[in-house]
């Protein structure tokens, strides 16, 4: 190759290059971070207009190490927090969170579980402005939008049931968080509403009892999210890995991939772990 050629590519690499970063720019774009807090799930969202906003705080206070790497040192509040359901596994690492940060609004489903741990969250909470959401609500912050599809029924026996399940909307892109909601609460999700996403959130750190068929092919995700760590429950099942490779949809796994974050700038989502 001569050197006028050589010269050339170079011009071509470095403008391709420039390119990427304008478009790709991580202070210019929505992040969306899956942090790999172990066994359960934490999710953390940065708009480009400097909202942040967390969702659930997994199982213990290693939440606070991963939020610590995220945000200004000098930084101790947080716009929102929203408890998906109340189950220890996304419960503890918020009232780890509360304990230090100041949030502006809380949000949850007013589905109440009797553990201690539940109640601490209920006394941290005095004096802060709380929402509860049910099904068709939606909630808007900056130029980013929750459109709310879960909670459709009240007071299900089972809690994961009562998760909050809700898609991301940032332009075009949209993200599908789905809480531990199970299969027979997915056909519910499936009948009422249009769950075309880019990347799905897969339910119940992927066990056997979520993630079906149909749901899949609703979502139509091109990627799948899989918050997971060492556990005896045998999650993620097989049944739902083979489903997600045979859809051909690409799979990231907190256990395996580490942290987890996506950028969108309104058209285009890049992935970064």
């Amino acid at each position: 190759m001569n050197k006028k050629l050589i010269g050339v590519f170079c011009f071509l690499f470095f403008c391709n290059l420039i390119a990427f970063l304008f478009i790709f720019n991580k202070e210019d774009n929505l992040r969306v971070t899956f942090f790999n807090i172990g066994q359960g799930d934490s999710i953390f969202i940065e708009t480009n207009q400097g909202h942040q906003i967390l969702i659930d705080g997994g199982p213990d206070n290693s939440v606070l190490n991963s939020l610590e790497k995220r945000m200004n040192p000098f930084d101790k509040n947080i716009d929102m927090i929203i408890l998906t359901h109340a189950d220890k596994d996304h419960l503890a690492g918020i009232v780890s969170v509360l304990k230090i940060y100041e949030v502006d609004v809380f949000v949850w489903t007013g589905e109440e579980s009797d553990s201690a741990l539940f109640q601490e969250l209920k006394e941290l909470l005095t004096n802060k402005k709380v929402v509860t959401v049910d099904a068709h609500d939606k909630i808007t912050i900056g130029e980013v939008f929750f459109e709310i599809y879960n909670p459709m029924i009240p007071n299900l026996s089972d809690l994961n049931d009562t998760s909050i399940v809700f898609k991301l909307i940032h332009g075009s892109s949209q993200f599908l968080l789905t809480g531990d909601v199970s299969s027979n609460l997915e056909d519910d999700l499936v009948k009422e509403f249009d769950l075309k996403s880019d990347v799905l959130k897969i339910a119940h750190h992927g066990s056997k009892n979520s993630t079906t068929n149909e749901f899949i092919k609703e979502v139509s995700p091109n990627c799948a999210v899989i918050s997971v760590g060492k556990n005896s429950y045998g999650h993620p099942s097989e049944r739902v890995l083979n489903l997600l490779e045979e859809e051909k949809i690409k799979i990231f796994r907190t256990d395996i991939d580490g942290e987890i974050t996506f950028f969108s700038n309104g058209e285009e989502i890049f992935v970064e772990y």
